[in-house]
């Protein structure tokens, strides 16, 4: 059993992330937002591993598709989509987090993936 029963159950009401300028997608707008998002990871191009893996993160925390445990889940598919890619897993340090919340927060803005793109490389690096 799960611990919560929201678990994995797309959300039927508004959120917000706190410290974000942004708004999240409707939750009436979820599942087709979705459904994109897993056609795009299967089909986009993109010009190196840690790309892909910036974009499943990125766009997966625009969505916001779940209650709780988004940025658990969210970090957990960019490590995957990582190892499948041969690439070590990206632990974001304590350190980091305001880099790393600004850069997705750029996103967020105006689809700019450059940003987090830049802030991944340079975590990889640390």
């Amino acid at each position: 059993m799960f611990p919560d029963k929201h678990a994995g159950i797309y959300r039927n009401i508004d959120v917000y992330i706190r410290g974000a300028t942004h708004s999240v997608v409707d939750p009436v707008h979820i599942y087709q937002e979705m459904k994109v998002y897993i056609a795009n990871l299967s089909t986009k191009r993109f010009c190196s591993p840690i790309e892909k893996a910036a974009f499943a993160h990125a766009q997966l925390a625009k969505i916001h598709p779940f209650i709780d445990g988004n940025g658990r889940a969210i970090r957990l598919i960019m490590n995957l989509s990582l190892l499948n890619d041969g690439y070590p897993m990206l632990n974001i340090k304590k350190e980091m987090r305001y880099e790393y919340f600004l850069a997705l927060n750029q996103y967020g803005e105006n689809k700019d993936l450059n940003p987090f793109i830049k802030f991944m490389e340079t975590a990889m690096i640390h």
